[in-house]
Parts: structure tokens; sequence; C-alpha cells
């Protein structure tokens, strides 16, 4: 193993990647909003660009000089990170503007509720291995994919309440693990991994905007669902009635 070239203090680590991070945010928020506005019937473009994208991560933390080789790495994640956005931006078009930008600031209060519980985490040193945490994480992320693909209780109106608590619980522990993992191994990382702990940190923002945005709409399916019971158990209990005063003649 190379020998690590971080200069960086722990504060000034942890300051630049959360400035990096912020300009992530910054800059995807306006393509989230003009997408939101002209894009139509994009689901296949959706699939294509977030395939495509995930691929181009893997490929990043795969090979070393994909990873730290300059220009080369910026450019990488600069791709990468355009996919991504632009794709889960087209998953978030179908709907309207105003709650998308509803939805934007919730990731953001969510995500900062997230850093605070890894500092407290951090200063604590209340946690188990970080690493063997965020494998059970992305088990869940297996998990719900074989639900879905399974399609198992299909006579359960509420399985997809289960599918987006499981992946939204999946995204917070990842993104702790995450940072508790960057934290541990402070001593190893280079200048560059700045840039790449701020990217991961930002794809955790994008799967959690994606999450909160299925889960707005089972909120919306729920209510819609209980409104169409009470509805009909109210008709069932009018026209129970009215048949009774019927034949009491």
């Amino acid at each position: 193993m190379e020998p690590a070239d971080n200069t960086f203090s722990k504060r000034k680590f942890v300051l630049v990647t959360l400035l990096i991070w912020l300009l992530f945010v910054l800059i995807a928020i306006p393509q989230w909003m003009i997408i939101c506005l002209y894009s139509k019937n994009p689901l296949l473009f959706t699939l294509i660009l977030l395939l495509a994208g995930f691929i181009l991560l893997a490929c990043i933390h795969l090979f070393e000089a994909m990873r730290y080789r300059r220009p080369w790495n910026i450019i990488f994640v600069l791709i990468c990170y355009e996919l991504l956005t632009i794709g889960v931006a087209l998953f978030l078009s179908k709907w309207n503007l105003l709650h998308t930008l509803i939805l934007i600031g919730a990731g953001i209060l969510i995500s900062g509720l997230v850093l605070l519980v890894s500092y407290l985490l951090i200063i604590n040193r209340l946690y188990p291995n970080p690493t063997k945490v965020a494998v059970l994480a992305c088990l869940g992320f297996i998990l719900v994919f074989c639900i879905r693909s399974i399609d198992l209780f299909t006579n359960w109106f509420f399985i997809r309440d289960v599918e987006v608590s499981l992946f939204l619980a999946s995204v917070f522990v990842v993104m702790i693990c995450h940072i508790l993992i960057t934290n541990d191994n402070f001593d190893l990382l280079r200048q560059d991994d700045v840039m790449h702990v701020a990217f991961v940190l930002q794809i955790c923002f994008m799967l959690l905007m994606i999450a909160c945005r299925v889960a707005a709409f089972c909120v919306k399916e729920n209510i819609e669902y209980f409104d169409s019971r009470s509805k009909t158990t109210r008709y069932y209990t009018i026209d129970t009635n009215t048949t009774r005063r019927e034949d009491d003649f």
C-alpha cells in the first residue's frame, strides 16, 4: 500500500468535505428544477442513466488510476455525478415543482440529522465495526430488490411501505457507516479522497431523495386507501339500515 499523502488535519478534512458536498447539492438543485419542469415520460432514460452512473462509480473505486490520477479522477467523478444527478432528476420529474423543492429541503434536514448522529457516535465511540454494519445495510438493499422482484405478498396492500422503510433505513445506516469508516481510516486517506468522500455522501443524499419520493407516494396511496375503505363502510352501513327499515314495513 502506498503511503498516504493527506496533509489535511481532521478538522480541515471535514470542513472541505462538507464544502464540496454542499457544492454538489447546490449544482444539482437547478438541474432538478429545470428537468422537473420540462421532461416528459423519462422512465427509460432514468434507468439507463442511473445504471451507467453506478457502473462508472464501481469502476472509479476499483481502479486506482481512475481514483487518484489527476485530472482524470476529477473528470470521471464529474461525469458520474452528472449521470446520477440527471437520472435522479428524471425520476423526480413526474411531480409538482413545489413538492420537489419541499422534498429537497426535507432531504437536507434529514442529512443534517444523520451527520449529527454520526458526530455523536464519533465523540462517544459507541459504535460497532462500521464495515460490518455497512455490509448488513447493503443486504437491506438486496432484500428490497428481492421483495420487489419476486413480488411477495401480492395481496398485502402495505408491502410497498415495508420496502420503502427498509430502503430508507439502509440509506441511513450506509451514510452513517461511510462517515465512521472515513473517521477510522483517516490516517490512510489522501487529499483526493476528500472529493470521493463528499461524492459518496452526495450519492447517499440522492438515494434519500428517491426513497422520500416513493414514501410520499405511499403516504398518498395509503390516505386514498383508507378514505375509500371508510366510504365503502359508510355506504354499506347506510344501505343495510335502509334495507332493515324497508323490511319493517
